[in-house]
Parts: C-alpha cells; structure tokens; sequence
C-alpha cells in the first residue's frame, strides 16, 4: 500500500496511495475474512473486532455507492462510513433476533465478516468497470521535516485527536459486536433434529412425528430457574384488500404441557423436543420463555411455523 519516491529526496520523503488498484478494498475483504474466521475460532471477543464492526460495513457500502473519485472527499467518505456501519449493525441484529440463531457471538462476527467480504467484492467490480485514471485515489506523503515543522500545541492536539477518534472507533466496535451485558447474552434457540441450525421440520404430514431441539445457555451471574411454556396455534393468512396486505388470523390455540428446570450460572441446558399435529393447516409453535418465578411476561420466544397436509 506504500511506495517510496524515488527522486532526488528518496531518503527523506515516503508517498502513500493507490487509484489504479483498489487496495483499499483489498485490505477491506481481507482483514474482513482473517479476523471473523479468528475469531469465530476463538470464540471469544477481541479488540481486533472493532474495524470489523464500526467502520468497514459501511467503508464497503460507501466504495460500492461511490466508486469513483471526486464524488465525495474522503471526510465525507470516513463520517458516512462510521454512521453507515453502526445501521448495518443494527440492520444485522435485527434480522439475527428473528433467526433461530440469535443475537450471539458467532452469528454477528460471521454475519458481518460475511457482509463486509460481500460487499466489499462488489465494490472491486464496481471500481474495475470505470477507467483508471477516474477510479477512487488517496495520495499523501510523509517527510522526516513534517512532523518538526510543528509547534509543540500542534503535535499534542493532534496527537489528542487521532487518540479520541481510534478509542471511540474501537469502543464503538467492541460494544456493537462483542460487549454486550451478560443478561443480554443468555441464549435461547432452537436446533434442527440433527443438532445443527437447519432441517427444521416446517412441513408435516398429519400425526408425523417432528422433532426439534430446545438449547438455553445461561450467562447470568447466579442460577436461575426457568420455564418453557409451549403453545400450537393455528393460524390462517388472508389478504385484507382494506390495507393492501396480507394479514395471519389466529383461528386456535392449544397449551401444551410446560417444561421447568433450573442451570448453574454459566451452565447450559438442551432437550429434545418430539411433537405431533393432528389437524391440516398452517401451525405457529410458539415457545417462551420464562425466567424464575416472572410468568407474567416471557424473557424470550421462540417460533416455528408448520404446514400440515
């Protein structure tokens, strides 16, 4: 990503830059795939995830959007990239909570790890359809005089505010992707037969036997009880023409016997649950989650739709 001048002052000047390759985006994906494959292995959270999460998701969104130079200045670039990557954080986690996998560890980094590779992809071909001389450029050159040139105020505020932005920018991606509160971490989702997050079974024939499998991991600081209450409901879609959309009705709804048990702080819990339906239709299993002796409103819920034939 460096070059040096090779002019008469080689020895005192060093010129940075790139147009005609993208290295930019280079670095993006591959810093990108390295440290979410890292940590996905470790299983634990770092500081290194902080790029990651706070500027690249929306540094690739940007480098696709605007691919050529002198459409926007790279302060423009930097600010969208920050406050674009903190929406596709929230974009990602939000889809994650509707997902049987869950606002965890492992499904952000390789969520985000995933989408910034995408992205970032994207935004090469973007780059390599225009001609070099008008692909996005950054140029600067560093002298041994530069930073001497400066008065002794200068070199502290500027040290001061390249310190402010690196802590915050890692703060921000610490806490967006691996620092959430321990209450906030305790798991609860569900597995396909096999134990892996798939083959679900969302389509049954009358009275055939589903099988699923309920995992609870507790993050709290001391053991707690909970309980599963389990409900079927039958549901019908219908398209309300008043609105303009589809609307599910909920045409019945049957309680099923509930599970209780209680886990050690830290300690982790997993059943497999078989059900059977005997009526035709399209069926909600509805899970929630309750936590010690709060059966007023549940902690978490899981939901599993079935078609019956």
């Amino acid at each position: 990503m460096a070059e040096k001048s090779l002019g008469p002052s080689r020895a005192r000047n060093l010129t940075f830059g790139f147009q005609q390759r993208p290295l930019d985006l280079y670095a993006s994906v591959a810093f990108s795939a390295t440290i979410s494959v890292i940590l996905l292995a470790l299983d634990a959270p770092s500081l290194f995830a902080a790029p990651l999460a706070a500027f690249l998701p929306g540094y690739v969104i940007v480098a696709v959007l605007f691919p050529a130079r002198g459409e926007i200045d790279w302060v423009e670039r930097i600010l969208l990239s920050f406050a674009l990557s903190v929406v596709t954080l929230a974009f990602i986690a939000l889809t994650l909570s509707y997902s049987a996998f869950g606002i965890r560890l492992g499904p952000m980094v390789a969520s985000t790890g995933s989408f910034n590779v995408a992205i970032g992809t994207f935004g090469l071909w973007r780059r390599s359809r225009l001609p070099p001389g008008e692909r996005l450029s950054l140029k600067f050159s560093l002298s041994r005089g530069f930073w001497a040139n400066h008065s002794v105020p200068d070199k502290a505020l500027t040290v001061a505010l390249v310190t402010v932005v690196v802590a915050a920018g890692a703060m921000l991606g610490y806490h967006a992707l691996v620092s959430v509160p321990a209450s906030d971490l305790t798991e609860f989702y569900m597995l396909g037969p096999s134990g892996a997050a798939n083959g679900y079974p969302q389509r049954l024939n009358i009275s055939q036997l589903g099988k699923i499998v309920l995992v609870l991991a507790s993050s709290e600081s001391k053991p707690a009880n909970y309980t599963i209450q389990i409900a079927f409901v039958g549901v019908e879609v219908r398209y309300n023409s008043t609105a303009g959309r589809n609307e599910t009705k909920e045409l019945n709804r049957t309680i099923m016997p509930s599970i209780g048990f209680g886990i050690p702080s830290g300690g982790t819990w997993q059943q497999e649950y078989d059900f059977k339906i005997a009526s035709a239709g399209l069926w909600k299993l509805e899970f929630s989650l309750f936590r010690n002796t709060n059966l007023t409103s549940f902690y978490r819920q899981l939901r599993l739709m079935v078609t019956v034939t």
